[in-house]
């Protein structure tokens, strides 16, 4: 059975991170009585995604943000490594074609 949260209940970190690990099931996040997000075990992740596209996206998703005020600015020479939250989607949604050569 799906698990269904309001979002407010995300600030009770470990018990969020414990229904993820416990439910084997993405568990879905209402925000005003809509569903507004999903939330998953990264076990239960990496099982739904292809194993070589995602292990690319992952590794560039974990590097660590600079701070808002760099992040805005684009000064510094490695901002080409930093992608927006829109470009980390698509990148994800490439990874995910079936007819994606990388994963072939």
């Amino acid at each position: 059975m799906p698990q269904i949260v309001p979002i407010n209940e995300l600030k009770k970190t470990r018990t969020m991170s414990e229904l993820c690990h416990n439910s084997q099931e993405p568990v879905y996040i209402t925000k005003n009585g809509y569903g507004d997000m999903v939330i998953m075990s990264i076990e239960l992740y990496e099982s739904m995604v292809p194993k070589q596209g995602s292990q690319a996206f992952l590794k560039r998703a974990d590097k660590p943000r600079k701070a808002s005020v760099q992040a805005v600015s684009h000064d510094s020479d490695d901002s080409d490594d930093d992608l927006s939250a829109d470009e980390l989607k698509l990148e994800l949604q490439r990874l995910q074609a079936p007819d994606n050569k990388e994963l072939n």
